[in-house]
């Protein structure tokens, strides 16, 4: 195998790591090698090119060349060799923050992470370590999707050994891994005639066997000490800041496209009776079988862990989980926690379920203390944070309205300020401005991408329980929700005049209907409430992602939905 650096280093592929894959997949063809290097019989080294040539009618391994515009068309060819029946495994740089890893790797590969550092030993002897992860393409590793953990042979043994004696400031690589040393006290004779013993201090290692013990070069501010002209070692701080040049920026990736974010935690505040619970139950569903979210974007499959207090778990939470179409055996509840008391527990349990959406309703019966006090406020939600980022999870919480009086979004959720300012993205639930029977989810903070579209949907009973039906996108605000009735009537009379005039003739795509109405003088809000005067009905009209919405009145609707 080889991988290419900037200094033009080629660096060979851990045999532990390879042996692994290996065994699954019996690879034919190296697509990146040497003569020297390469692990299968069939190879194409840097000359031969292997961009130029067909890879069909083979299991390919490839650890390419990691210079980001090459690796990039590696990617490229390796999924467009696996739309046929070509599988490809290739080892990469853990480069999220290029749009190609995610554009090819997250939406059409499987992911395997790696468990710590892999290490590649140069031709000069030099060993570097990387954050690393196999992707595979082809038949049956779909997109969205992690593999098993790969683990290198024996990392789970607790057994150890004392393997070497080395001097203060050493630092030393066993078995692929970077050491340092330990001070340890022994006692040793003093004196000629060893008839006094003193105390004194020697430095081992200790780490799993077997293994062997191998000076390796480090950088400089790894060890943190230097050595003096005299020879003696001197501790040095390690560096308490660390420079944005040094950082590799990362994508913010989401549960629920620019509205869920994974590794944060996101809050819904609403009055009781707005179907909070029923809301994020229906999402965890979703989560549970990998299905769409409501606005059509794709769903990410895993476990769900659900504290909850208010719904009993027998009577209410398993019907309508089951209604909403969720695979309950998914589905963790605890009942009985408080955080951050609790946190070992509750990550414990997300382990054991995988868990990608943990969702606390109400949050203020687990705060430990008084959940009105932001000093509290944060000691709760900073591990939980951590948490869910050391996790790769979603958290959401649920909390009620205080009696707003006029009070903005921002400021009408139930407890501290702090909550608001903790969370990375917020949502209020409130009863539809123009229909009792709907509910909308409107964005109110978002700090990681522009607040999203509002999301309509409807409670119904769905025999004795109660489930969701998503309504599309719609124009109410969090201030829309907030704010007092007002008589509109006039204006939604010449509402309806104007729709029953514009979808006479048959149905028409909401973006078509934007214009006339501004032009006409009638606000997008007051269109809306005439849309449901009307029961005109909203659908979407042909295949994919993109397929646009439509409304059409309900006597000349046949086989288009």
């Amino acid at each position: 195998m080889l991988r290419t650096t900037d200094k033009g280093d080629d660096w060979s592929t851990p045999e532990w790591l390879f042996e692994q894959l290996e065994d699954e997949f019996r690879f034919t063809l190296d697509a990146a090698a040497s003569a020297a290097n390469a692990k299968c019989i069939n190879y194409f080294t840097k000359e031969d090119d292997a961009l130029r040539h067909s890879w069909a009618g083979h299991t390919v391994w490839l650890n390419g060349p990691w210079d980001p515009d090459t690796l990039e068309r590696f990617v490229e060819k390796a999924y467009d060799e696996s739309r046929g029946d070509t599988t490809v495994v290739l080892l990469l740089p853990y480069w999220k923050g290029y749009s190609w890893f995610n554009d090819y790797c997250v939406k059409h590969g499987q992911i395997r992470h790696i468990a710590g550092k892999v290490y590649f030993r140069g031709a000069n002897g030099r060993t570097l370590g990387h954050d690393c992860v196999v992707v595979v393409f082809g038949p049956g590793f779909r997109g969205y999707t992690n593999g098993p953990t790969i683990k290198r042979p024996g990392s789970d043994s607790e057994e150890t050994e004392t393997v070497g004696r080395i001097s203060p400031g050493r630092w030393y690589e066993i078995d692929g891994e970077f050491k340092k040393y330990s001070p340890v006290q022994v006692m040793r004779p003093a004196g000629e005639a060893g008839d006094r013993w003193q105390v004194e201090t020697e430095y081992e290692i200790r780490l799993t066997v077997p293994t062997t013990v191998i000076q390796a070069e480090i950088p400089d501010d790894a060890v943190g000490s230097e050595t003096s002209e005299n020879g003696r070692t001197t501790s040095q701080p390690r560096k308490s800041y660390t420079l944005l040049s040094d950082v590799l920026a990362q994508p913010v990736e989401y549960l629920w496209g620019d509205r869920i974010p994974f590794g944060e935690i996101t809050v819904i505040s609403g009055d009781p009776g707005t179907n909070k619970s029923s809301l994020t139950l229906d999402l965890a569903a979703r989560v549970t079988t990998g299905r769409a979210m409501p606005d059509g974007t794709p769903g990410i499959q895993g476990g769900v862990l659900l504290i909850q207090a208010e719904d009993s778990v027998d009577k209410t939470l398993k019907a309508r989980a089951i209604a909403a179409g969720a695979e309950v055996g998914r589905i963790a509840v605890i009942e009985d926690a408080t955080i951050p008391s609790s946190l070992s527990m509750i990550e414990k349990t997300v382990a054991d379920v995988g868990a990608r959406l943990v969702v606390i309703d109400p949050l203020f019966c687990y705060v430990d203390g008084n959940a009105h006090n932001e000093q509290a406020v944060r000691r709760a939600l900073k591990p939980l944070r951590q948490l869910a980022e050391r996790n790769k999870l979603s958290v959401i919480l649920i909390r009620h309205l205080v009696k707003t009086n006029g009070k903005k979004p921002l400021y009408s959720g139930s407890g501290s300020i702090g909550i608001t300012a903790a969370v990375r993205s917020e949502f209020l639930v409130g009863i539809s401005p123009d229909d009792n029977d709907c509910r909308v989810l409107a964005h109110v903070k978002s700090n990681l991408a522009p607040r999203a579209a509002s999301m309509l949907f409807a409670p119904f009973d769905d025999h004795g329980t109660v489930r969701i039906e998503w309504r599309g996108e719609c124009e109410y605000s969090a201030d829309d929700l907030l704010a007092k009735p007002k008589d509109t009537r006039p204006m939604r009379d010449s509402a309806n005049a104007f729709l029953l005039a514009i979808l006479a003739k048959g149905p028409v795509q909401v973006e078509e209907l934007q214009g006339p109405a501004a032009a006409a003088g009638i606000k997008w809000r007051t269109l809306e409430r005439a849309k449901r005067d009307l029961g005109v009905r909203v659908y979407r009209r042909g295949k994919g992602r993109r397929r646009p919405w439509v409304w059409e009145l309900p006597e000349v609707r046949t086989k288009n939905e």
